[in-house]
């Protein structure tokens, strides 16, 4: 699997993985507090999983290169420093050299790997001997848990910082626009490519026949890379588009266009109910290609050179991917100009939401109470009057009702504010430089005929 540093894999891995709390420039010391070096990066594999801390074991940052398994790594966060169980900075210098720019493959980690491994369990989990000579494209990490498993004792919340990138992996960047490893359906990379790459005749549906002239399927889509080079034909097995899809690589394929058919060589319909599956949501890694690659490769091929890039992989295996202007004519001319033209990528998700907030809101609402005033006043007059039944009787003489006003406040929606959506392109204007092809016509004459060239419709005439 293809180790990446971790800014190149999520660029935003500090704020959103880390929060704040980068391991880079933590001091690393031996078991016997000496200092070894630096921690400068921190490389991860495909599925997210820390696999090496790259430690520089110079002054401000200018000296050799190594690295160090996680696995062999006991954090402190308290004083941010990484310590290196039983290494020391001598054997730092015996280690192979790591540079930015370099592509750690599988030969390279072995060498690393080699020189951290314990005498003791040298060999473990290893067919043949410490310098592994087991089968390079069977290799798992969980072969050497020593190097590898972290734990909440030794790494502390660095395993949690694991845990969540790797739930990060729909967002992870595979690549830049110059050129990268990873796959895409031909229509994500290239959403017109019908009308300006295969001049509207487009190749899926085609039906694909072992050599035999049986019918395994049909063509779904195409997987290319990142710099337009066509590694896959997605077959479906199904009837009716209803079925398992597998991947088939180009260079294994033979074009009839004349009958809308794809020849696969060497390949029949039950070899294909034994491939991996492919589905449209998944995303295509190394390791699922090194399934696909083995059940294609032939018998005196079926290990040479498959180390841990995916770059490496279609170079080693050209018999694969590689096309011909026999089998692939068209196809070859098609992919020049996919080549040729910009690429249209997913530069990132915007997404709009939003969200609820509270406030206090406070009115004024008049209300009107009543009330009930009792006046007593002298008498002015001092003539006699006559009493009435009431008169020269306890209890109650009269009665008043007495009503208030209260506030009945209700709340209601109204639309507050509109908020209009849209895209807009700006288009710029690139300069590229590649070699083209073209076909010219030579004529080879036998004896003196006359012959006359017509510029006009470039034809010539015998």
């Amino acid at each position: 699997m293809a180790l990446r540093k971790i800014g190149d894999l999520y660029p935003n891995y500090k704020e959103d993985i880390f929060g704040g709390d980068d391991i880079k420039n933590f001091s690393v010391y031996s078991d016997n507090d000496k200092k070894i070096g630096s921690v400068q990066d921190l490389l991860v594999d495909e599925g997210g999983r820390f696999r090496y801390l790259v430690i520089n074991t110079g002054f401000l940052g200018l000296g050799k290169k190594v690295l160090l398994p996680v696995g062999s790594a006991k954090i402190d966060y308290s004083r941010e420093r990484v310590y290196a169980s039983g290494f020391t900075k001598e054997q730092a210098e015996n280690l192979p050299e790591y540079n930015d720019n370099m592509t750690v493959d599988y030969d390279y980690e072995e060498r690393v790997r080699h020189s951290y491994r314990r005498p003791t369990t040298a060999t473990a989990g290893v067919a043949g001997t410490a310098t592994s000579a087991y089968d390079r494209s069977s290799y798992s990490y969980d072969r050497d848990p020593e190097l590898y498993q972290m734990s909440d004792r030794e790494h502390g919340r660095f395993g949690q910082y694991q845990n969540r990138l790797m739930s990060f992996k729909d967002r992870f960047r595979f690549g830049n626009r110059t050129g990268n490893n990873h796959l895409y359906k031909i229509g994500d990379l290239y959403p017109n490519y019908k009308e300006d790459i295969f001049d509207d005749d487009d190749i899926k549906g085609y039906s694909v026949y072992s050599d035999t002239d049986e019918r395994v399927g049909g063509v779904y889509d195409i997987l290319v890379d990142g710099t337009g080079y066509f590694r896959y034909f997605v077959v479906n097995t199904g009837f009716l588009g209803i079925g398992k899809k597998i991947l088939l690589p180009i260079g294994r394929t033979r074009i009839d266009r004349d009958r809308n058919r794809i020849y696969a060589a060497g390949f029949t319909k039950e070899q294909a109910e034994n491939l991996p599956e492919y589905n449209d949501d998944m995303t295509v890694d190394y390791d699922y290609e090194e399934r696909v690659r083995n059940s294609y490769r032939r018998p005196t091929t079926a290990t040479a050179g498959v180390a841990g890039t995916a770059a490496s992989a279609y170079d080693r295996d050209a018999d694969l991917y590689n096309m011909n202007e026999q089998n692939h004519q068209q196809l070859k001319l098609y992919e020049e100009r996919l080549i040729a033209n910009k690429h249209r990528f997913n530069t990132g998700t915007v997404t709009v939401g939003k969200r609820v907030e509270t406030d206090t809101a406070r009115v004024s609402v008049p209300v009107e109470k009543e009330r009930v005033v009792i006046e007593r006043k002298e008498p002015t007059s001092t003539t006699p009057v006559n009493s009435d039944a009431t008169a020269f009787k306890e209890g109650e003489v009269a009665r008043m009702e007495v009503y208030e006003e209260t506030a009945d406040v209700q709340k209601q929606a109204y639309v507050r504010e509109e908020v209009n959506i849209r895209k807009e392109t700006d288009r710029e204007t690139v300069e590229m430089q590649d070699t083209v092809r073209r076909e010219e016509l030579e004529v080879d004459a036998d004896g003196n005929p006359i012959i006359r060239s017509d510029s006009e419709n470039r034809r010539d005439r015998i």
